[in-house]
């Protein structure tokens, strides 16, 4: 039963009421590969607002997987899912989410950018920075990368997300670009003046 999971691990959960429309719950079941048992991992509960103006916009309210199955890919499988569900719905415009945790907001960042990636809503000429297939780009290109806010706007449209991550999303293009220039790993990164 959800209402009970959710009351054991989230201590802010609040009940949900699945007879109102507006309510949509996305459940995730673990089968072992040897035993062929299922258990259940985890879940997720959105919410879809309407706006006459700006389109439906759905919002994650609670999401949990279970403490043994966190680390193991499902939390980013549930969040993908979400995205994929609110972009099937032609009427909605953004996916956000309410009050998140510091992990869940980690578990988002790198779904964002795997989310917008499969969206195209990059610009072209940055794919091949965080797929690994570029080592630098030009240090003339380092604005045009991450501030031009027209393109921020587009990869916040595209990707289905509100400014402010899709932003995020832009200065990681910006530490992609720069990362092979300015290490920050290795004995150069080290101070290694010592004491006095």
């Amino acid at each position: 039963d959800v209402h009970d999971t959710k009351r054991r691990y989230i201590e802010t959960a609040e009940s949900v009421d699945f007879k109102d429309d507006a309510w949509d719950a996305l459940f995730c079941f673990k089968k072992d590969a040897a035993t062929g048992e299922v258990e259940y991992a985890g879940y997720m509960t959105l919410y879809t607002f309407m706006n006459p103006v700006a389109g439906a916009r759905v919002r994650i309210c609670q999401a949990l997987v279970l403490p043994h199955l966190q680390g193991t890919g499902i939390g980013r499988e549930l969040l993908l899912s979400a995205y994929r569900l609110a972009a099937s719905r032609g009427d909605v415009t953004q996916l956000t989410v309410e009050s998140p945790c510091e992990a869940f907001s980690r578990l988002r960042d790198r779904c964002d950018l795997e989310w917008a990636l499969t969206r195209n809503a990059l610009p072209a000429h940055c794919h091949s920075l965080v797929t690994g297939r570029a080592t630098a780009l030009p240090a003339a290109s380092f604005p045009t990368v991450a501030w031009d806010a027209a393109s921020i706007k587009n990869t916040a449209t595209c990707a289905m997300m509100t400014p402010a991550p899709a932003r995020f999303l832009h200065e990681v293009l910006v530490y992609a670009a720069t990362k092979p220039a300015y290490p920050c790993e290795g004995p150069a990164a080290r101070d290694t003046t010592g004491p006095g």
